[in-house]
Parts: structure tokens; sequence; C-alpha cells
């Protein structure tokens, strides 16, 4: 979870605070929630990830460095499932 944790920061901490304080159904259910972000970040580099996650946010970082490689929508399903998740971006640290 620690790459997610740096697109959904918000949503990764209520995931910790539930699992933290047992309380296993509901940590079960955010953690579906998560669970594409999980699935791309595995699948991807986690530089591509975070800076795609944090660019649909509205924040300007960037491409990765070479040699990574960015990542776009022609990552195919994957990507359909991570920008699917727009409202765990909806939320964030202030």
């Amino acid at each position: 979870m620690s790459g997610p944790a740096c697109v959904i920061p918000v949503q990764s901490i209520e995931l910790y605070e539930a699992a933290h304080q047992k309380r296993w159904e509901e940590a079960a259910e955010l953690q579906k929630k998560q669970w594409p972000l999980n699935v791309a970040f595995q699948r991807f580099s986690l530089a591509a990830c975070i800076k795609a996650g944090l660019e649909m946010q509205g924040f300007p970082v960037g491409q990765p460095l070479p040699p990574r490689s960015s990542w776009t929508p022609k990552g195919g399903a994957h990507w359909k499932a991570f920008s699917g998740a727009s409202e765990l971006y909806e939320r964030r640290l202030t």
C-alpha cells in the first residue's frame, strides 16, 4: 500500500486505522475500493503510477525520468480501473 498511499493518503490512513482498530469489515470494504490501484502499482512502475495519479488530481509533476517510462491510457484495462477510482482522489490531505 505504500505506493497507493502516495496517491490517496487520506483513504490509506482510513484503511490503516480501521485495521488497527480491528474493524475488519470496514477495512475490507475500504480495501476493495482501493484494490484497482494496488493492481496497477503491481503491474506498472511505481514512479509512473504515482505520477499518473498525481497528474489526475491536477498536480503537474511531469513524467518519470529516464529510463523509467510514463504510464498512459495505453495501459488498457488497468488504466481504466486506475482512472475509474477517481472518487478516491476527491479527498485530499489539507
